[in-house]
């Protein structure tokens, strides 16, 4: 019988206690015994090493902390965010040690089997940290969802909520911005990573990705919609050829895939925030791979 939301949310919020207070010897009892992460694949014994290793390399009392958990239960998947907060002692994405606190945030998306973690994707924008690293006068509060209330107005079912949002995608796969967007997204304003936008604001941005990125195609990999807190949890693969320099992406004639994990707030049945990451590094990579 497949788990409820409830212990799924339980299994990872006693997943990552094992993890804050070392509690290595339970950390395998919730994970399955294929446990594939970004790819990689582990054993329950092979990932604690391997979660050990990487909360060593960030430095002494470093806690894991829990953002969002928004459950898919007919699926056995969770959007989960979480973030570290944490001082380099060792060379960081190639930089020396600053003295400066860092906050690193990963978005994923996990799936559970027999109520265990079986499957883990994440992303993490590694910009956002070089940007902490080399300016000390940045802003860097990493930008929460959980913390976020939830705004009181008309509410959407769970079908209409995953209708809208599929619609609204379809509508930037089609070019259609300029006459649709205003049905999807609030026309007054809408938030995006704390940046308050206009709605031209926001479909100028879109505008701009398909000036510089031919053939831009969004697809949706996985979706999670929750009535309650009329949010939608969402990992985008997009596609496309550059045909300009953008985020660090060259026009090489090879094109690119990257993923998006991004969960939107609706109010009264339109979007009014969105917090979004994109994982560039792994785009970046693809095209050096291609030279």
């Amino acid at each position: 019988m497949p788990a409820t939301a409830s212990e799924l949310e339980a299994t990872l919020i006693a997943w990552s206690d094992c993890i804050n207070k070392s509690k290595w010897d339970e950390l395998p009892n919730h994970i399955y015994s294929k446990y594939v992460q970004n790819g990689q694949e582990y054993t329950p014994e092979s990932f604690t090493e391997h979660a050990k290793k990487a909360m060593g390399a960030l430095g002494e009392d470093v806690l894991l902390n829990n953002d969002l958990i928004m459950v898919d239960e007919r699926a056995q998947v969770a959007a989960y965010n979480m973030w570290f907060k944490f001082k380099h002692a060792t060379p960081f994405l190639g930089f020396e040690p600053t003295g400066r606190e860092i906050f690193l945030v990963e978005h994923r998306f996990i799936w559970f089997t027999d109520s265990k973690l079986s499957k883990s994707l994440f992303v993490i924008n590694f910009d956002d940290m070089r940007n902490q690293i080399t300016k000390p006068d940045a802003a860097n509060a990493p930008v929460l969802i959980g913390t976020a209330p939830v705004p009181a107005g008309n509410t959407l079912s769970r079908e209409k909520l995953e209708e809208t949002y599929r619609a609204y995608i379809d509508s930037i796969n089609k070019h259609r911005t300029e006459a649709n967007l205003g049905e999807y997204v609030h026309e007054s304003e809408v938030v995006v990573n704390n940046e308050a936008l206009t709605l031209a604001g926001y479909r100028r941005a879109f505008e701009s990705y398909a000036v510089f990125i031919q053939d831009l195609r969004i697809h949706i990999h996985t979706l999670i919609v929750d009535e309650k807190s009329q949010r939608v949890a969402a990992r985008l693969e997009i596609t496309g050829t550059p045909t300009k320099e953008i985020l660090g992406l060259v026009p090489d004639g090879h094109p690119v895939r990257l993923y998006e994990h991004a969960t939107y707030q609706f109010l009264d049945g339109k979007i009014k925030k969105v917090w979004a990451t994109q994982d560039l590094e792994e785009a970046r990579q693809q095209q050096k791979s291609s030279k």
